[in-house]
């Protein structure tokens, strides 16, 4: 923060509430609490005192958001994606994750986590539409954090540290990616896990496929 000016604010707070036996959809309302209203009542506190456009907002997303939106009906995702305020897209991605959580077989071991950050995602869109900072979401990938629980099983995927997925944040915050003028954009960290911090590769990725 400088002269009174906020120039970035970095949404990382979220929670993967999926366990092994759990009724789904009693994890619905938690997580939507947690990983949209939350970010959506963050970032509408501290809208008023960034500036201009070379302030920055960026999300903390998935790469389950993207899949989860993209194996959405048509009109589901034109639903989610033509949301014209945050109430309705709120309305939309919880009736989605509702019926993911009655119908869960097809929908991944993370159903409910991956369509909150597909809200995320078009929260991201939506706003980058109405704000003059640049607002934009960001993936580290899958990496070794507490979000997953205690009895993660990584042994069928390596995952990568938490620091090597940090990278795509801080490469955005500071205008290594993006040109420092992209807004309205996905960016995930695109390294093999065991790659230096140093030689991080970080990428776009498109909304669609």
């Amino acid at each position: 923060r400088t002269s009174g000016r906020l120039d970035a604010l970095i949404n990382n707070a979220g929670i993967l509430l999926e366990r092994r036996g759990c009724r789904l959809a009693d994890i619905v309302e938690p997580t939507l609490l947690v990983n949209f209203d939350g970010l959506v009542d963050i970032t509408r506190a501290f809208l008023r005192i960034m500036g201009g456009p070379d302030s920055q907002i960026i999300n903390l997303s998935s790469g389950a958001g993207l899949r989860a939106a993209r194996a959405l009906s048509a009109i589901d995702r034109a639903a989610l994606d033509g949301a014209s305020d945050v109430a309705s897209l709120r309305s939309t991605l919880a009736k989605l994750c509702v019926r993911a959580a009655a119908h869960p077989h097809g929908a991944g071991e993370t159903p409910i986590y991956a369509l909150s950050k597909a809200g995320v995602n078009s929260y991201t869109r939506l706003l980058a539409r109405r704000v003059r900072v640049r607002v934009n979401a960001c993936s580290p990938g899958f990496c070794r954090t507490e979000i997953a629980g205690t009895a993660a099983d990584y042994s069928t995927r390596e995952p990568k540290t938490p620091a090597l997925g940090a990278t795509v944040a801080v490469r955005l915050l500071f205008g290594e990616i993006g040109g420092g003028a992209a807004t309205g954009t996905f960016f995930k960290e695109s390294s093999k896990p065991g790659t230096p911090v140093a030689e991080a590769q970080s990428s776009v990725e498109p909304w669609e496929d």
